[in-house]
């Protein structure tokens, strides 16, 4: 970053430069998702103030191997919901398990996102993946399965709604 620190505070020159380079996060990923469907009553119970559950009570599970410019290559398990913030669709992450310290130090004190350091693994292997995810010494999450020209990769657009976030 441009310019020296001036004792322990940083200058503002500093600042603007590292605002100004973590206001445009990007991330490349090679990833599994699955979809799963749960109750309404479920969604309402561990959706925080000013969130709606979605029009179907629907989730997401992601497991992948992610790359960013600002913590480097990681993998990652992600449990969200579809919800709405004032009418507007998107989905509320409940849970992010990350494979390495930074990512999940840089996502909690910035956006507020609710991630612990674990293990994650994602493998492929030709057509086939696999991949789980542990918590605690708990294996959460395993999946295992054939990939062939019937089930071509989808783009997925959605908004994540977080709970903290500085503005950008």
């Amino acid at each position: 970053m441009a310019g020296e620190f001036s004792g322990k505070v940083a200058l503002v020159t500093q600042v603007r430069a590292f605002e100004e380079y973590s206001s445009k996060p990007s991330f490349s990923q090679e990833a599994i998702v699955i979809d799963f469907a749960t109750t309404p009553e479920y969604v309402r119970s561990v959706l925080p103030p000013g969130l709606e559950p979605g029009d179907t009570p629907a989730g997401h599970i992601l497991m992948s191997t992610m790359e960013s410019k600002l913590c480097g290559a990681f993998d990652c398990t992600i449990a969200s919901l579809d919800v709405k913030f004032r009418g507007k669709p998107g989905t509320f992450i409940l849970e992010i398990i990350i494979s390495n310290d930074l990512p999940v130090t840089w996502d909690r004190e910035v956006w507020g996102e609710a991630k612990n350091t674990d293990t994650c693994r994602p493998w492929r292997s030709g057509d086939w993946r696999y991949a789980y995810a542990v918590r605690d010494g708990v294996r959460l999450i395993e999946v295992q399965a054939k990939f062939g020209e019937d089930l071509p990769p989808r783009v997925r657009d959605a908004i994540n709604f977080e709970i903290k976030a500085y503005p950008h």
